[in-house]
């Protein structure tokens, strides 16, 4: 490292040039850590990357929007789960009066005598777990300034979702100790997030996906069809 001497003539501030790198570091990273670490709403301070000044607003006005985003994917792959109990991997479902008028027992009515019969021993299987071992709450990993986390819950469970930077060459999504995880540095995530509709649907996307692999992680074709029936009825009144 080269420390150069002071010169009054370039004014305040500090500039650090990296060069000689043996990594290649992409822009998206850097920036993504720059945001981490660097105080960028305090007054009379700004931090430019490669001549680009980094704005904190930017970042807060995004989120807000993935945010919104969140909520309406979560509330239609929520509803899609409820129409397909014998689907998800959570206890219990909570279903209504057989002659309520609420959507769980419009649901209920709706069931063949096999699927009331998956439903049923699924459900069994569950309570049996669920008294064998106690229940674990999800520990988020360490996030940035900007991560997006809301609780899905499903009748006594539930799952976790957090949107997060994992850099451009990171995971798609992954699922880690009940949580999760979507890369909002992944190129389709970038690319689907520029239209509201496209962004729902990839968000829903990817928590079918990671639902339906919790549901039996070793069956990876019938995971495949499990979400391709939960996004469908995600989004089948559209």
């Amino acid at each position: 490292m080269e420390i150069l001497s002071h010169d009054n003539q370039r004014g305040d501030g500090t500039t650090i040039i990296l060069s000689k790198l043996s990594k290649v570091f992409a822009i998206e990273d850097i920036e993504n850590r720059m945001y981490q670490s660097v105080p960028l709403g305090v007054p009379n301070f700004s931090v430019f990357l490669n001549n680009k000044k980094l704005l904190p607003l930017a970042k807060e006005k995004e989120t807000k929007k993935v945010g919104r985003a969140v909520k309406e994917a979560m509330s239609r792959v929520k509803e899609a789960l409820t129409r397909n109990p014998n689907l998800s991997p959570f206890s219990i479902v909570p279903e209504g009066d057989p002659g309520g008028s609420d959507t769980a027992s419009l649901f209920k009515k709706k069931e063949s005598k096999e699927e009331v019969e998956i439903r049923e021993k699924a459900t069994k299987e569950s309570e049996k777990k669920a008294t064998k071992e106690k229940k674990k709450i999800p520990v988020v990993k360490s996030l940035t300034p900007n991560a997006v986390v809301r609780r899905m819950k499903m009748g006594e469970d539930g799952i976790t979702l957090c949107l997060d930077h994992f850099g451009v060459d990171g995971a798609e999504s992954f699922t880690e100790g009940g949580v999760i995880y979507i890369n909002r540095d992944h190129p389709l995530f970038q690319r689907n997030e520029k239209k509201r509709d496209l962004h729902i649907l990839n968000i829903a996307r990817l928590m079918t996906q990671e639902i339906s692999l919790l549901k039996d992680p070793h069956n990876p074709r019938e995971a495949f069809d499990r979400q391709s029936k939960l996004l469908r009825d995600a989004f089948i009144s559209d």
